[in-house]
């Protein structure tokens, strides 16, 4: 909901302010080699936010987060399914579900301190696999709260790779609540699994996360973008607000 004081919402919240809804789309080439080197090309743009600052707020660094690793890329959070870092949660069998001749568990997990780099939520395993098949963690930022949801994929060369992702985010602010839906897409064109070799010498001394958008490449075809679409728009015409 946007009340009269919305523009006086600072710029580094991703709204419009003199609409009650926006929309941006975009297509990106990413790529990822191991262990934390992101690199993701925006090719195409559409949507009534089509500004270079407005797609420099789309929250990418939340659609790089490994949930099977220590930490998210850039360190915010620890993630709860290391064994490192168990010792900063509790754990609980919420549910057990069968599915296709399979058996799966739901598992809570909660902080055991208060700090702000320390997720809630919930997870789903496969017996036997032990493979996460879905992923849901719950944070709370300096300006907004937000959450996000992970699904991996069900083909053997993605069993252990997302496809796709759903953010959403609730920012308030001189009266005003802007609350955002993130839904991105992910098909995979190449995968080159890693061979177990011993590691070599590397000059690499920190990881990598960048998006690069020399000049915002619009593009404005419906037919080309309603194919595109991996998450369309529900009957009733509704346009959420944010789409990656």
């Amino acid at each position: 909901m946007l009340y009269k004081h919305t523009r006086l919402i600072p710029n580094f919240v991703l709204h419009d302010p003199y609409n009650d809804e926006a929309l941006i789309e975009t297509i990106s080439d990413f790529r990822y080699e191991f262990p934390n080197n992101y690199m993701r090309d925006i090719r195409h743009v559409t949507g009534t936010l089509i500004g270079r600052k407005d797609i420099d707020m789309i929250p990418f660094e939340l659609l790089n987060i490994n949930i099977y690793g220590e930490t998210t890329n850039d360190e915010s959070f620890f993630m709860p399914i290391r064994t490192s870092t168990s010792k900063y949660y509790r754990y609980n069998i919420y549910s057990t579900f069968n599915e296709n001749n399979k058996t799966y568990y739901i598992i809570q997990f909660n902080p055991i301190y208060e700090n702000p780099k320390l997720l809630k939520g919930s997870f789903t395993v496969e017996k036997g696999t032990w493979r996460v098949i879905f992923f849901r963690g719950e944070g709370l930022g300096i300006f907004s709260d937000f959450s996000f949801e992970i699904t991996m994929g069900d083909e053997w060369v993605t069993n252990y790779l997302p496809v796709s992702f759903t953010i959403y985010q609730t920012s308030s602010y001189l009266g005003n609540v802007l609350a955002s839906r993130h839904l991105a897409k992910i098909d995979y064109k190449e995968i080159e699994l890693r061979q177990h070799t011993e590691p070599g010498k590397s000059l690499n001394i920190s990881d990598i996360y960048m998006v690069r958008l020399d000049s915002v490449p619009v593009r404005s075809d419906s037919l080309f973008w309603n194919e595109k679409k991996a998450h369309p728009f529900a009957g009733n015409g509704e346009r959420r607000d944010c789409r990656v």
